[in-house]
């Protein structure tokens, strides 16, 4: 059943930057696009003959926020939120400091290191019920921690280790490049963050392809030692469009026979109207047979869906829709069917670009 929710009210937020550049790239494909837009600076760097320098940067952030709840709950929870938690109190979500440095054609190695802390940093990344990796508690402060090496393989093939960005999802861990200060459900239900390794070619302007192994669907659960795996492929075509299809293949239980495996389709679609507007959406998909009941024949369904209109200049008024649906059961994560729809008015902030 449809259920319509009216979003909390964001009675106080702000983010205090002190950097050379923002956390987190931005472009059609949402904040956690960062590969798309690092390999698009090198290949028109290419174009044009100018050679790309070496370039650190560093900086940090403050997060803090007051969400009003005109229920005024007891317990100050927002639902089962992993992310902006709290309600009728005054948080800081998110503070963090980095540094980073890109790869290029001068200075092929590049390394990425974010540590962060807040209500935020809590409760992400992990699997409902299952178990966590040794050392989660404090691995969950660090938002970037990976060295990258650009090979001199045709346009150049960036390979990446450790913990990075995610490669599914559209919307990010970091509030503040988001479009709205909350995150849709299929945000939380996503892996902001994912270890292991990836390798991203950028066969031209239009075209860029990326190959992953991870250890999880989510980086701090642990139900098992064997990677998952996934691909990715990106297309820019003339003009105002945008397409990228992520999937995942894997297994996330503690039984890693392959009927048991999860598998699970991203695709993201934008739109960029004009300057000031831009459309995307999301539609995620993903099923697994659950073994803790293989004789019944138990399969876990997932979908989650995405709307999102931006406009930059005075207000923005935005609908965003997204839930989740189990079939055949309840899922190994025994989540709850979600079907909900969020309505946000507020007043627009330019989202962060790199």
């Amino acid at each position: 059943m449809t259920q319509m929710v009216w979003s909390i009210g964001q009675v106080a937020l702000f983010a205090v930057g002190i950097m050379t550049t923002p956390v987190l790239g931005q472009d059609l494909f949402g904040p956690r696009g960062e590969a798309e837009l690092r390999n698009s600076a090198l290949l028109q760097a290419a174009d044009q003959g100018k050679a790309q320098q070496p370039s650190w940067h560093y900086g940090g952030f403050i997060d803090l926020g007051y969400s009003l709840n005109f229920n005024f709950p007891a317990n100050h929870l927002f639902r089962d939120r992993s992310t902006t938690p709290r309600v009728n109190e005054l948080d800081i979500n998110m503070a963090g400091a980095y540094v980073r440095k890109d790869p290029s054609d001068q200075s092929r190695w590049g390394t990425e290191l974010l540590v962060q802390g807040g209500m935020d940093a809590k409760d992400y990344g992990f699997g409902v019920n299952l178990p966590k990796v040794q050392g989660s508690d404090a691995l969950r402060h660090f938002g970037r921690a990976n060295v990258s090496y650009l090979a001199p393989v045709g346009n150049g093939l960036t390979v990446q280790a450790e913990l990075f960005n995610s490669l599914i999802g559209y919307e990010s861990l970091y509030a503040k490049d988001n479009v709205t200060y909350t995150r849709a459900w299929i945000a939380d239900y996503s892996p902001y963050l994912m270890f292991g390794a990836n390798a991203v070619y950028p066969f031209n302007n239009q075209w860029t392809e990326t190959v992953f192994a991870l250890n999880e669907y989510f980086h701090l659960q642990n139900s098992n030692n064997l990677p998952s795996y996934g691909a990715q492929v990106a297309y820019k075509p003339s003009g105002p469009w945008t397409f990228k299809e992520t999937i995942y293949y894997g297994p996330d239980q503690s039984n890693t026979s392959l009927e048991f495996w999860r598998s699970f389709s991203d695709p993201i679609v934008g739109w960029k109207v004009n300057d000031d507007v831009t459309v995307a959406g999301e539609y995620q998909i993903g099923t697994q047979k659950n073994a803790t009941a293989p004789s019944a024949g138990w399969v876990s369904t997932h979908q989650g869906w995405l709307g999102l209109v931006v406009s930059e200049v005075l207000e923005r008024c935005e609908t965003r829709t997204d839930g989740e649906r189990g079939a055949g059961g309840a899922t190994h994560e025994q989540l709850p069917p979600q079907a909900r729809k969020q309505y946000h008015i507020r007043r627009s902030r330019r989202p962060c670009h790199c």
